[in-house]
């Protein structure tokens, strides 16, 4: 769907494709160190609006020990980290504990630009759930 911009010259990348880039990892991992959710880097000759990166932690089972939960969001753009989200949990010992969400978003990005969802668990047994996604719109210019 295209969106006419309300002044009369459009701006240049209304009128080219646009695509939607969407990923989404659901995984049932226990204790980790930094793991790699999902990543995007932006082709080259394109831009991207991130619309949001998103990550979801919850815990589906008993921990045995409780420990540290980490989500990290980071957004890279030529060689420099221009935002960077991060949340630490003490998790409980307890199922089915929505534990945090950490979101980040309505940025524009440039060729070659990265984002990236990392995650790590201090916590001995038990499953925790982490669900991400990466959405955003990805124009020709």
């Amino acid at each position: 769907m295209l969106i006419t911009p309300v002044s009369s010259a459009p701006l240049p990348w209304y009128d080219r494709s646009l695509e939607s880039h969407i990923e989404d990892y659901d995984g049932q991992l226990g204790p980790h160190s930094l793991t790699l959710r999902a990543q995007y880097v932006i082709p080259a000759g394109k831009v991207f609006r991130l619309s949001t990166a998103y990550i979801c932690v919850g815990r589906l089972t008993a921990a045995t020990t409780v420990g540290l939960v980490n989500a990290d969001i980071r957004i890279k753009g030529d060689e420099v980290v221009l935002r960077t989200m991060r949340h630490r949990d003490s998790s409980e010992n307890t199922l089915n504990t929505f534990l945090f969400d950490l979101q980040i978003g309505d940025l524009m990005l440039n060729a070659e630009n990265e984002v990236r969802i990392q995650t790590s668990d201090t916590s001995t047994g038990g499953i925790v759930r982490y669900t991400v996604a990466i959405i955003g719109n990805l124009f020709t210019i």
